[in-house]
């Protein structure tokens, strides 16, 4: 597999990505937007930066909201301007969100063939950036790969969701807040999915596939499942009101299918 990878977000999920592709002997290169070369307006920089480039996999923060720091939708549009004018021909992974994107689920696993249901701007802005990226793919000539996340998680009280929280509380016995409690997620290791990532780019996959465990569960019973294995008690208040998302199934048929294997599922990751 000798071709040239650039990752665009220095975030967990790029670092993440970076590393296995380091550990597999891979050649990367990770960029933030600090990153001398997209800190500066001069698009022929990006033109010089892609003529080397054959797979792009994004995982910055492209439909975060206006006023984050970190929010790259601004560096999303100068790279599909500068893709299409350039004619590029390589690989695109765009990192996309299956809650977001599908909405509620009160019924079978939403599946890639699923008609979209995004709830929040966030969810919607998601989208658009997959449509956007399927338009310009059929006109450039590129070939688009989109995979559309599950809930990330690391086992660690850094990390930024529900079981960092959780794992955090233990430590400090101060409590977090949780709204409802009996919203269903299906949550991945953030590993996993870098190996996935792999994985499909391997295999020539393109278009849109899920990337989850397949598995849901609830987050009151996954607060418990910690306490039972950490023999531990977290704190928690749980405050009035329901999420955006109260309920996520999610189907793996697809990526099953493309890798010829099941994902790690968060029982294997916290009884292993």
């Amino acid at each position: 597999m000798a071709l040239n990878f650039l990752v665009i977000g220095g975030g967990r999920l790029g670092q993440s990505i970076s590393t296995t592709f380091q550990l597999m002997d891979i050649e990367s290169s990770i960029l933030n937007k600090s990153s001398r070369w997209l800190t500066s307006q001069e698009d022929p920089k990006l033109v010089d930066l892609l003529a080397n480039v054959d797979v792009i996999v994004w995982t910055a923060r492209d439909a975060g909201l206006p006023l984050n720091p970190h929010n790259s939708e601004d560096l999303w549009v100068r790279f599909q301007d500068v893709i299409q004018k350039t004619s590029w021909k390589g690989k695109f992974v765009f990192m996309s969100s299956a809650g977001s994107v599908y909405g509620e689920n009160f019924g079978e696993p939403h599946s890639e063939s699923s008609t979209p249901n995004p709830l929040d701007n966030y969810g919607s802005l998601k989208l658009y950036h997959e449509t956007q990226l399927l338009i310009n793919s059929h006109e450039s000539g590129f070939i688009p790969l989109i995979l559309r996340l599950s809930n990330l998680f690391s086992l660690t009280p850094s990390d930024p969701g529900i079981i960092g929280a959780t794992l955090k509380s233990m430590e400090t016995k101060e409590p977090f807040k949780l709204i409802w409690g009996y919203q269903t997620r299906d949550f991945i290791h953030i590993d996993e999915v870098s190996k996935l990532t792999l994985e499909l780019l391997k295999s020539n996959a393109s278009g849109v596939f899920n990337v989850a465990s397949g598995f849901s569960t609830s987050i009151l019973d996954l607060i418990g499942q910690l306490e039972n294995i950490y023999n531990q008690k977290s704190y928690y208040t749980i405050e009035e009101g329901f999420p955006v998302v109260r309920y996520s199934k999610i189907s793996i048929e697809k990526l099953v299918s493309q890798i010829k294997r099941y994902p790690r599922t968060l029982s294997n990751t916290l009884f292993e």
